[in-house]
């Protein structure tokens, strides 16, 4: 972090060209997408060009590069035009990035830095939340700075939104409550199969059971969930939690399918296949412990598509 506090010690105040994000009296929020300059690099150690130089580019539509492994810097500007002082809220609303470094400036005061990321323990957020938080206080007539440098091992997508605190506090009471009725369901189906096998010892009902634990955990993961209320402590090795769990939720659903529809018996050839896809996972697994994630990601991906097809045609020739 003290690395990225001297670089943009070089390169600020930014310049007038960046967007301007005006909050009036009726804010209540923005997308911030289209209008937002940025800069690419291949070096971690490069300083950001000057604001006026060519190679800063301006983003026409949704800051989302696919697999990316380059440095993303990020500019713009926030302009008070109220007749207050507004509380915002800087929200990433995509929380499987690395790291995201915010600075936040206003004239003639201390930059205020967050140091932000799915890798990086979760009290350094400023407002504990499943998205990427940071709380900004802008004076009324004021115009700040916000410099980002976002990094990471898997797909750089940045969707952000600027909200009134008011109205991020109501959308986020809304979206824990879908959270609660979703999640809710789909451990409370977990559980009942699970009595279900504790007292007939079934095991098609163990693997279904376990089969919907695996696949709430990857859902949990990807919206943040599962690193910031259930496992925090698990947030250094965030990356490889997606690989065991995807990994765990494929077995499980080819043990249910084996068992259920008894492929063993009457399709032994398809019975392979899913024990194929059984070992398949377990060298995923191994894999993840010598090969970096930014491969992995990739490979993950192509397992998914795998699992799914063989899962799928089983399913449908045994019937």
């Amino acid at each position: 972090m003290s690395r990225f506090i001297a670089l943009l010690m070089l390169i600020l105040p930014l310049s007038v060209h960046a967007l301007d994000i005006v909050v009036d009296d009726s804010f209540s929020d923005v997308e911030l997408q289209q209008g937002i300059r940025y800069w690419l690099s291949d070096d971690p150690q490069a300083v950001p060009p000057p604001p006026e130089s060519p190679l800063w580019e301006t983003s026409t539509d949704t800051l989302t590069f696919g697999f990316e492994p380059r440095i993303l810097w990020l500019t713009y500007t926030i302009s008070n035009r109220s007749s207050h002082a507004q509380q915002l809220v800087l929200d990433v609303e995509y929380p499987l990035l690395d790291e995201v470094d915010i600075d936040y400036r206003l004239p003639g005061r201390a930059p205020v830095f967050y140091e932000l990321g799915d890798t990086r323990p979760a009290k350094n957020a400023s407002i504990l939340h499943p998205h990427l938080i940071a709380a900004l206080k802008l004076p009324e007539g004021q115009q700040a700075s916000v410099m980002m440098r976002v990094k990471t091992s898997a797909t750089l997508n940045v969707p952000m939104r600027l909200w009134h605190v008011e109205s991020f506090i109501e959308q986020s009471q809304l979206d824990i409550a879908w959270y609660v009725m979703v999640y809710g369901m789909l451990v409370g189906i977990a559980l009942y199969h699970l009595l279900i096998y504790v007292q007939l010892r079934e095991t098609g009902f163990l693997w279904f059971s376990l089969f919907m634990f695996s696949l709430v955990g990857v859902f949990a993961f990807f919206q943040g969930i599962l690193t910031t209320y259930v496992f925090p402590g698990l947030r250094e090795n965030s990356n490889n939690l997606l690989i065991w769990m995807y990994v765990s939720a494929a077995a499980f659903c080819a043990l249910y399918v084996l068992r259920t529809l008894d492929v063993r018996k009457y399709r032994p050839k398809y019975a392979t296949s899913l024990y194929a896809l059984i070992a398949l996972g377990g060298l995923m697994l191994l894999l993840s412990v010598f090969i970096s994630y930014s491969l992995m990601i990739r490979l993950l991906t192509l397992y998914a598509l795998i699992s799914m097809i063989v899962i799928v045609s089983v399913q449908i020739r045994r019937s």
